[in-house]
């Protein structure tokens, strides 16, 4: 996507303290003080308690905090989103603190949610509106530079190996890092700090910090160690709960700084916690059926913590299952020209998103006129004969008309032909035919199964697949059938959501149940037993062949057994090469794909 870069208002940030601000700027002859901006207390610690990003979500709030999020995780400080042109630029003002909040949601994943909050001192921007160029200015600063907050990581990592972190249950995880952070930080007492004080650089370089830095710190190691966490603020405290055993549990390290473990007050305690008073937001009911927190103290000794032969009470995910190592997104393909004789009466070619196209006809003509099956992905310049645009992924038939005047009949003229290109448009970051996932990726998007981002110019095979987009995708394949009911049982499903028809009739169909507490859950990152149990029971939950599932992680008495073993005899699930499936690792966009396309090839058009 095309970057352009406003300097007209950047002379407005520097020095300034900001939250996030939007104000429409009408032309490019604007002066820089008709700019408003949104302060925030500096003292912030930036946490929201819920909030999220609907990645297919067609309104612009979610997409540019999809775009916004991007950027700020490779800590820039200055850059510029293009808007659709059907974007309403107006509409994006006073809109500052709900795409701040999706930008800083909780994921569970490290350096994201409340790090990132806590990192995130402040986002300004400026709406640019002149003609049909439409376009939104971000300017952020963060408590910590980019060097720091590689040299916090950097210690993080070196942390968690020293406590031997991959050997240790969750009791035995949690219980390491609290005690690591209770020996060596001490508290900060200064009158006049410095901002560092609240972050985890001060904690975990310095040494010294205050109970944000700590909670932050604790956060982020907690998250790396693959147990859940949030950071919880109230009456200008900070301190944390973490997942243990289904439920969660209360800690304050800052409170125990200094003593010794088998005299801590304050660890994996219920709610409520003693002498602790959280924010409205962390006792709300949204938060508390997010993070359930434990009404009595942990009573168990530890020793079986998260590795329990009594299964503990389900739980319904928070924000993502066990996370894996997450694979790097693909280079982008760079916008090209690109030249084509049409020889045949019928031709191929294959193009990228962003690409121009010249078309050639070898016969000696005097007019040819071009037609494109959807303009949304090949566009016909207008008054340029042989030029278009390649807009977007997809399909698109592209039927020339012309007079050849190398063909002449004196009673008819001359004669009139035709010729057909068959143009297929690839992503930008979907180009490389030996990726298991390109020609599932090409082939449902033409189907209109599966959509992408950035006007449909990028995939983002690496990103994660939700659960609401999971089903809408399912309902796509099978052609958009109508429910048979007009309301969704679901109170998380709303009738403005995209997958609102998806879920009433994934759930008439029994392809999705949703969870006990009478939601679905929809922005839940889809797991990969997820993935596969929807497609098994799509298939009418058919009984397979063998009963000796290949992969070892997976076991007789998880519900997703004879789903694994199905969709692995049709070829629909290969695993991994080290002969697992992962069940809880989050399911990719790429291997959703994949699981689709096979489904649709092995099981769809075998009926």
């Amino acid at each position: 996507m095309k970057r352009r870069i406003l300097s007209f208002v950047a002379a407005l940030f520097i020095g300034l303290s900001l939250a996030l601000g939007l104000a429409l700027i009408p032309d490019s002859r604007a002066r820089a003080d008709e700019t408003v901006w949104v302060t925030f207390d500096p003292d912030d610690p930036g946490i929201v308690p819920v909030s999220s990003i609907d990645i297919e979500s067609e309104d612009p709030i979610d997409q540019l905090a999809s775009e916004v999020k991007e950027h700020v995780l490779k800590h820039e400080t200055e850059f510029t989103i293009e808007l659709d042109s059907n974007v309403d630029a107006a509409s994006l003002f006073g809109t500052a603190g709900a795409i701040r909040d999706k930008v800083v949601a909780h994921t569970g994943r490290p350096d994201e949610g409340d790090y990132l909050g806590n990192n995130l001192y402040s986002l300004g921007s400026a709406v640019y509106s002149f003609g049909s160029q439409k376009s939104v200015t971000f300017f952020a600063s963060y408590r910590m530079t980019k060097d720091q907050t590689n040299e916090v990581s950097k210690k993080e990592d070196e942390l968690l190996k020293s406590l031997k972190i991959s050997g240790k249950n969750d009791y035995q995880k949690i219980r390491a890092i609290y005690d690591y952070l209770t020996k060596n930080i001490k508290y900060d007492y200064s009158k006049n700090k410095d901002p560092l004080v609240y972050t985890p650089y001060a904690a975990l370089i310095k040494k010294k910090a205050v109970c944000q830095g700590i909670a932050v710190a604790a956060y982020n190691l907690m998250l790396k160690a693959g147990i859940d966490c949030r950071v919880i603020t109230g009456s200008n405290h900070a301190w944390n709960i973490v997942k243990l055993e289904g439920k969660y549990y209360y800690i304050d390290a800052t409170w125990d700084l200094g003593r010794s473990p088998s005299k801590y007050k304050y660890f994996l305690k219920g709610d409520p916690m003693s002498k602790h008073y959280p924010s409205s937001d962390f006792k709300s009911d949204a938060f508390r059926k997010l993070f359930p927190i434990s009404k009595s103290d942990y009573k168990g000794n530890g020793k079986n913590s998260g590795h329990s032969p009594t299964p503990a009470p389900y739980v319904k995910p928070t924000a993502t299952p066990t996370p894996i190592p997450r694979p790097s997104e693909p280079p982008l393909q760079e916008p090209k020209t690109v030249s084509y004789d049409v020889y045949e009466y019928e031709s191929s070619i294959t193009v990228t998103a962003g690409d121009t196209i010249y078309l050639f006809i070898p016969e000696y003509h005097n007019v040819a006129y071009w037609e494109s099956s959807d303009p949304e992905v090949v566009y016909k310049v207008p008054g340029l004969e042989e030029q278009c645009l390649a807009l977007k992924a997809g399909r698109s038939i592209l039927k020339v008309t012309y007079n050849d005047l190398n063909d002449y009949d004196p009673d008819t003229g001359y004669a009139r032909k035709t010729k057909i290109v068959n143009v297929t448009v690839l992503y930008r970051d979907v180009t490389n035919d030996k990726d298991f996932w390109f020609k599932p990726t090409n082939e449902l998007t033409a189907k209109g199964i599966v959509k992408g981002y950035d006007k449909q110019t990028l995939f983002k095979p690496a990103h994660n697949c939700t659960r609401g987009q999971m089903v809408t995708f399912i309902w796509r394949m099978q052609g958009e059938p109508e429910p048979k009911a007009s309301t969704c049982k679901f109170s998380d499903v709303k009738k403005s959501d995209y997958f609102y028809k998806a879920c009433i009739w994934g759930n008439e169909n029994h392809i999705v149940e949703g969870y006990s507490d009478g939601t679905f859950g929809p922005k839940i990152i889809c797991a990969r037993k997820h993935a596969v149990t929807f497609l098994w029971r799509l298939a009418k939950q058919p009984e397979p062949k063998s009963d000796t599932n290949k992969f070892k992680d997976v076991k007789k008495s998880d519900y997703f057994y004879k789903a694994t073993l199905w969709a692995s005899e049709k070829g629909i699930l290969a695993g991994y090469s080290d002969g697992t499936f992962r069940p809880n690792g989050e399911c990719l966009r790429r291997q959703m794909v994949t699981f689709l396309y096979k489904f649709d090839q092995n099981v769809n058009k075998k009926k």
